[in-house]
């Protein structure tokens, strides 16, 4: 019936030889868009995570640990065509890939340069992006006055920062006479998604030297791993690309050292912490006790009773903890507020995933929930 009616909707249209949209059609194909360009926005909430870690990765360290100045002859070696350069930040440990563009490829691996700007060194100023909770976390932390290095294979720019400042997308960043370049990052500097502000710091160049051999060290690429999770469960989607869940902010504990910090690791171990959680979902959802016992042998099944054959949907934001020693994660958390439907209990509850790190592998280790 409801085909019939859409099709009594069209009419023949007049010199055309096709159709027409009548008002009321017009409006629920109006409605249709608006959903669907709602969706396409909801889909890059999770901008962070939405990438893969392979993308682009080799290729950075590939030029990052390779000496590019001149080969065994003499010759001219460049760096790996993806490879701009590094970003150094003295003052906040930072060492970081530069690539050209700011897609998700990009930024899963290094600093990100806006491709309408123009490149460092050049008069007018040039725009580096990078997720705010790896490379420019700290960012708001420069004052005027302070070194910024941009390192090209045979020279090193030195830029001096000028200003800071929280503008709102869309806030325009205007050239300049001389060459500049801006650092740009989500504000807050914690969050794990989308914002609508963005933090900007400003710098001008004061010096060019050469270099005869650029030979930046940065952080390596860390992969952390979630382990426990069986085939058929992981074989669902396990990812906020997969399974929508609105994400809140990021703490560091402990004692990370700079390194650590101000690398791509936080994100990467946030993202083993997330496809935990959605795997201890699943599971209960089904209520396969096999699969529990694979994922989290310790713990009594009957800890998830709430969750157990029920249906759940988030009600709040889902935050993150990450306990650093030096350069390693030594244990992870997430809370996540959310409505239990169905099942033996339902109500609102918040729910708590702890998980330990044993080799850059991340196991599930405690499950407790709270009704609220």
């Amino acid at each position: 019936m409801a085909r019939r009616k859409v099709q009594k909707s069209l009419r023949p249209s007049h010199g055309r030889g096709g159709y027409r949209f009548s008002p009321r059609h017009l409006a629920r194909t109006a409605g249709f868009l608006l959903v669907a360009a709602g969706l396409v926005v909801l889909g890059r909430i999770p901008f962070f995570y939405l990438r893969s870690w392979w993308v682009g990765a080799h290729l950075a360290q590939a030029a990052l640990n390779q000496t590019p100045a001149s080969d065994h002859t003499g010759a001219a070696v460049a760096w790996p065509q993806n490879v701009l350069s590094v970003v150094q930040i003295p003052s906040l440990g930072v060492n970081a890939p530069i690539m050209q563009g700011t897609t998700n490829a990009e930024l899963n691996v290094a600093v990100g340069h806006l491709t309408t700007s123009v490149m460092p060194g050049q008069p007018g100023t040039s725009i580096l992006a990078a997720h705010d909770v790896t490379w420019f976390h700290h960012i708001d932390r420069l004052k005027p006055g302070q070194v910024i290095n941009i390192v090209e294979p045979h020279r090193i720019l030195t830029f001096h920062v000028t200003k800071s400042a929280v503008v709102h997308v869309g806030t325009p960043v205007y050239n300049s006479p001389n060459a500049s370049i801006v650092l740009e990052a989500c504000y807050p500097l914690n969050a794990l998604y989308l914002t609508p502000y963005r933090y900007l710091v400003w710098a001008n160049l004061a010096s060019t030297q050469k270099a005869k051999a650029a030979h930046p060290l940065i952080p390596p690429n860390t992969q952390y791993t979630a382990v426990g999770i069986p085939r058929a469960v992981k074989a669902q989607g396990l990812t906020l690309a997969t399974n929508y869940m609105p994400m809140g902010t990021l703490t560091i504990k402990g004692s990370p050292s700079p390194a650590w910090r101000q690398s791509n690791a936080p994100l990467n171990a946030a993202d083993a912490t997330t496809e935990l959680f959605f795997a201890m979902i699943h599971i209960a959802e089904a209520n396969n006790l096999a699969w529990w016992h694979q994922l989290a042998p310790n713990i009594p099944y009957s800890d998830l009773r709430p969750l157990i054959g029920a249906q759940v949907s988030y009600v709040g934001k889902a935050n993150e903890v990450e306990i650093v020693k030096r350069n390693s994660v030594i244990g992870s958390q997430i809370q996540v507020p959310l409505q239990v439907n169905r099942g033996s209990s339902p109500g609102n509850y918040s729910v708590t995933l702890t998980e330990t790190v044993h080799k850059m592998t991340m196991a599930v280790t405690k499950v407790s929930m709270s009704a609220q």
